[in-house]
């Protein structure tokens, strides 16, 4: 977005010519992604925590990694989330969309964040440590 906005001024001042490198674009986009997660982040922990949205630790088949692992079981799952949406707002911001490898970037992305997503609600809804399974 602030490609299609900002470059075209270029004409009036040159400084807005440094939207044209994908280098200055990338690693604002990256910096934006974290700047993002570092505010959404927080929020969208505390909503899965209140949604009860939690991990189950597997308790069965080796018990020295039952004390191991017990710190983990009730931490909030679907922490994919906050990737997903600091990622999409960065590149929305600044991405060209006429670029075919940014789409299709994305629509992987957003592909394996919903199969992320139907392992951990696959987990939740069974209350188990298993979700997914492999077809073979």
């Amino acid at each position: 977005m602030f490609y299609h906005f900002l470059y075209p001024l270029k004409v009036w001042w040159f400084g807005f010519n440094i939207f044209r490198y994908i280098t200055f674009r990338a690693s604002m986009a990256a910096v934006t992604a974290f700047i993002i997660s570092l505010i959404v982040g927080p929020y969208i922990i505390t909503y899965l925590q209140k949604l009860k949205l939690s991990q189950y630790v597997r308790h069965k088949f080796v018990d020295n990694l039952e004390e191991f692992f017990n710190s983990k079981e009730g931490t909030p799952t679907m922490g994919g989330l906050i990737i997903i949406v600091s990622v999409l707002l960065s590149c929305f911001l600044w991405c060209r969309f006429d670029n075919d490898f940014v789409i299709i970037t994305l629509g992987g992305m957003v592909w394996l964040g919903v199969v992320g997503f139907m392992d951990d609600y696959i987990k939740i809804k069974n209350k188990s440590a298993e979700g997914l399974r492999s077809l073979t």
